[in-house]
């Protein structure tokens, strides 16, 4: 996001200002950090870590779900795309007041000579409830039209409490040479979030054949409750091209249950369910695997172990 990055240097340099109230209105229907992140339990200490994987007993560590953390990094570099031009955006006066509108810039583009640069938020009603909609635009060398990069919709008055849908407009990003890299993803990606109840949500979707962030395709989705809970539905890839998708709930604490389906490379139409469960510690302490075809058991033809008393009591079922 390089581009992001040179435009707010260029917006702080037109100078700060004071927000006035209305503005403030504007600003607090944006989404925050907070309202976009996929928040995982913390990973154990490095030392801890190499304690518990001797320690792990029969099934070992939970490898799988350790590999949840680095797709949520994946996802979060995903999400940061509109995190930081919003994160700017409010520490900076609106260049154009209307009625129910706010207009930022333009400003040039200082890592792509000749580019401009502007954010535009529109708001309407339905009844009291207020929607705002977001543009983030580029205009390229030479004039022309202005491109929309990432739009978005935030229903509500305050993000805290609102939901919404963010489109990172990656076709448009990669025509106007405007992408970070070559690994960026192909096509656009949709984002939506809902903090209006329990769980709140967040998901991001990589279309078929568009990579980007690390991750394959998938529409990846994060809930979470007041209590710590949470749910992180993702899939991976392994170095053969098997296909691992996982719904993993988990308490506060780390510990959890992955209901997982394994697609074989050798044969896409085909899929093995399986579950297990794992401590704090990233252990795991149960499994229900008929077929064995993650070879929790080593080379037995099937693995049913601890099923599921071993399990956190709320995922027993």
């Amino acid at each position: 996001m390089r581009w992001a990055t040179s435009i707010a240097a260029a917006a702080l340099l037109a100078g700060c200002g004071n927000y006035s109230t209305e503005d403030l209105e504007f600003a607090e229907a944006l989404p925050t950090r907070e309202t976009l992140q996929v928040r995982l339990p913390g990973p154990v200490s490095q030392g801890a870590a190499a304690q518990a994987a001797v320690a792990c007993g029969s099934l070992g560590e939970a490898t799988g779900w350790l590999q949840a953390r680095a797709i949520g990094v994946g996802v979060n570099a995903g999400l940061d795309w509109i995190l930081r031009v919003v994160d700017y955006l409010r520490t900076v006066e609106p260049t154009r007041r209307e009625r129910n509108a706010r207009t930022w810039g333009p400003f040039p583009d200082e890592k792509h000579p000749g580019f401009q640069s502007r954010i535009r938020l529109t708001r309407t009603f339905q009844g009291e409830e207020p929607t705002y909609h977001f543009f983030f635009e580029s205009l390229p060398p030479g004039g022309g039209r202005w491109r929309a990069l990432i739009t978005g919709d935030f229903v509500g008055a305050y993000a805290a409490r609102g939901r919404g849908n963010v489109t990172l407009h990656f076709t448009v990003i990669r025509e106007l040479g405007l992408n970070d890299s070559a690994s960026d993803p192909t096509a656009d990606v949709p984002i939506d979030y809902d903090r209006t109840g329990e769980p709140r949500t967040v998901s991001l979707t990589i279309p078929a054949g568009a990579g980007g962030f690390g991750l394959i395709d998938f529409p990846y989705t994060w809930s979470s409750y007041a209590d710590g809970r949470g749910q992180f539905d993702f899939a991976r890839q392994d170095a053969a091209g098997n296909r691992f998708v996982w719904q993993a709930r988990f308490t506060a604490d780390g510990a959890g249950r992955g209901d997982i389906t394994i697609y074989p490379a050798s044969n896409p139409s085909a899929s093995y369910p399986l579950s297990a469960c794992w401590d704090a510690g990233a252990c795991y302490t149960a499994a229900s695997d008929l077929f064995n075809v993650a070879q929790l058991c080593g080379p037995a033809a099937t693995c049913v172990v601890n099923w599921p008393a071993g399990c956190p009591t709320a995922f027993q079922q």
